[in-house]
């Protein structure tokens, strides 16, 4: 089994910057937040994420097997993603682009969720 390695938002800028578009095996709990950055056609596997992607792109962007402990998509286009194998905690997409968004075979604590949950994720708190 593979050892997830913890990663800093410095440390996952560099990798930005350095063309990187596949991320395996990271935490990025420490990361905490990004926003306004073009994000897009990059791909999460195994990865532990407390993200707060607000206002980015992540058009065509891949989340596959990972945890999604707590992630902030508020604001995004997520459109042709692909949400797939997921553990999800805590998620919030209110007013994002899910346009084509494929949401599979993903948990919920421990119970399985189908494309129409996106729609409970994308409700504001309270509403």
């Amino acid at each position: 089994m593979q050892t997830v390695s913890e990663t800093s938002r410095a440390e996952f800028l560099e990798m930005l910057r350095n063309g990187q578009k596949e991320f395996e095996y990271l935490d990025f709990q420490g990361v905490e937040a990004v926003s306004n950055m073009n994000l897009s056609r990059l791909t999460f596997r195994y990865c532990w994420m407390f993200f707060n992607f607000k206002e980015c792109n992540l058009r065509s962007t891949q989340f596959i097997s990972c945890n999604l402990k707590t992630v902030c998509f508020d604001n995004v286009d997520l459109s042709n993603g692909l949400i797939s194998g997921c553990q999800v905690e805590a998620m919030s997409l209110v007013n994002s682009n899910i346009e084509g968004l494929r949401f599979e075979g993903n948990w919920y604590h421990g119970g399985e969720l189908i494309q129409d949950d996106l729609k409970w994720f994308a409700k504001p708190i309270g509403k």
